[in-house]
């Protein structure tokens, strides 16, 4: 065989294996530009969502254990306990003795209305369970235009004294004076009550 068949036997080999040698360069090329296609070129920074929480939400949780505090606000029922000062004025020692008076004005036409005349009576009736006496006496004094009868009396348990309240007359001009019922046991005074009495005279 000559030389130069042997070069032709060489070029027609050649081809083939050059081929495949291409395929295989080509294949690396793409594997290769993918790859590098598959890398950013520049790095972004990440995203990341912040939620915000609404107020109610919010303090929600925290509030959760204030309501805890609010276990202290029934502590403050003690304030009802407050209430045991009202119980504190039920248990006051009742009065011992009940004072009223029917009527405590009156009108007085000088020359016509008779004199002495009368105004009222007062009414002192005893409420405890022991005997009492009382005593009526005027802001006036001596310069009183009203007289009382009797001036103190003795009451019994459950009993009442009846006290007959008059205009004396001893002087035609109105009359504004406050009575001063004194209500004492065993010579101590226990109560006290006040009645304003007024006259129209004319």
């Amino acid at each position: 065989m000559t030389d130069q068949s042997k070069d032709v036997e060489t070029d027609v080999r050649q081809p083939g294996s050059d081929t495949q040698l291409a395929r295989r360069r080509l294949l690396q090329a793409v594997v290769a530009a993918t790859a590098y296609a598959a890398v950013p070129t520049q790095w972004n920074k990440p995203l990341v969502k912040l939620g915000v929480l609404p107020a109610h939400a919010a303090g929600s949780g925290p509030s959760g254990s204030s309501g805890t505090s609010g276990t202290s606000g029934t502590s403050g029922s003690s304030g009802t306990s407050g209430s045991s000062g009202t119980s504190g004025t039920s248990g006051a020692p009742p009065k011992p003795a009940t004072v009223t008076i029917d009527k405590n004005t009156f009108d007085h036409t000088v020359g016509e209305t008779s004199c002495p005349q009368d105004v009222g009576t007062i009414t002192v009736t005893n409420d405890d369970s022991e005997a009492l006496s009382c005593e009526v006496s005027s802001s006036a004094g001596v310069q009183s235009l009203l007289s009382v009868e009797p001036a103190a009396a003795e009451v019994a348990v459950g009993e009442s004294a009846s006290i007959k309240v008059r205009f004396t007359c001893n002087e035609a001009k109105d009359v504004d004076e406050e009575l001063t019922i004194t209500i004492k046991q065993a010579g101590e005074t226990v109560q006290t009550e006040k009645i304003k009495v007024t006259g129209n005279v004319s």
